[in-house]
Order: C-alpha cells, then structure tokens, then sequence
C-alpha cells in the first residue's frame, strides 16, 4: 500500500478522498454521500433541463459547500450481500439460505433462463419511476452467510488491501492501481 493524498480539491466532481484515516473514497465531499441517481440529477441541473420527480439528490450542493441530507447508499449485486453505508460504517447483508431468489430484469437471456418461461412471471415496475415491463422469475443458486459489519475508519487497510486482490485477479489495466494509489509506493 502507497502513500495517500493528504487533501482532495474541492471541485473534484466524482471520486473524493478525505484526508485521514476515514473512508478511503465517498462521492462528492468529505461527509457527503451521493449515488448514481445523484450523478444524473446533477448532470441534468447543470444543463438547465428540467428535473423528473424521482429520488436522489443532486451532488451539485455539496461540491459548492452546501448539505445534500443524504443519510447513506445502498448498493449491490445479483446473488451478493445488499450493502448499505453511511461514509464510516458499511453493512453487508447477505442472503438467508432458505430465502427465495428472483431474476428481475426487462430482458431475457437465454443462458439465465429455461425456454419454458413465455410470459412475465411478475410483470411491472422494478425501480420508481421507471415504467419497463419487468419479469420476475424464480432461480435456485447458492446463497447465504452471515451480515458481516465494517468500521471502515478502524480498518481501511483491510479493505485497501482486498481491492487491490481482486483487481489484480480480475487482470485490470496497471493504470488502475496508480489512479487509486494502490501500487507500492505510490
């Protein structure tokens, strides 16, 4: 693990790291949490477009100084833990092992899916405001394990050193590791 910079400018727009041993990165300032859904209300703002009735707030009132009450994110993956964080702490709640699993998507791929299935399962809205006809079909796989619960700032280097594991298992470009100053001594 490399040295880490000390302070972010605050007109950074995505990716910001906070001085000291808190979180390594969190979206928009210091103490601000933000999403994808706030990228794109930003985005819009800033283009003068109207902005849609749905959720999420913009980044653009904590990049100049300001609150944006985002409380926390949640984010996940199909088959894996739903992580919830709110900057210091991050919880992983994983599946239960006898908990039903459920593909929802607007399409359908054949790899994913007999060719028994025809019509939509559970047709209608997966996300708010988002009117895509959805199925919700049914899948066996494993599942599991006990919610496991992190203090980022008690143990960032844990959590350093894994990403820097499964990104190199993964193969990424050796670019990667300078940007987020995960090669040694950078």
């Amino acid at each position: 693990m490399g040295a880490r910079a000390a302070a972010t400018p605050p007109e950074a727009p995505l990716y910001v790291r906070p001085s000291g041993a808190g979180n390594h990165f969190t979206w928009a300032q210091p103490g601000s949490l933000a999403g994808a859904r706030e990228r794109g209300r930003a985005l819009l703002e800033l283009a003068g477009a109207p902005l849609p009735p749905t959720h999420g707030r913009s980044l653009l009132g904590p990049l100049r100084g300001g609150e944006n009450g985002c409380r926390g994110l949640i984010y996940g993956s199909f088959r894996r833990s739903v992580v919830c964080t709110d900057g210091e702490w991050t919880l992983m709640g994983a599946q239960r092992p006898t908990a039903r699993l459920h593909l929802s998507s607007s399409m359908i791929y054949r790899s994913l899916v007999t060719d028994s299935v025809r019509v939509p399962v559970d047709p209608g809205a997966f996300v708010p405001g988002v009117t895509l006809p959805r199925w919700r079909i049914p899948v066996n796989g494993p599942g599991g394990g006990p919610d496991l619960l992190y203090h980022t700032a008690a143990d960032p280097a844990r959590m350093l050193a894994l990403m820097e594991g499964l990104l190199r298992e993964e193969g990424v470009p050796e670019e990667l590791f300078t940007r987020l100053e995960l090669t040694a001594g950078g």
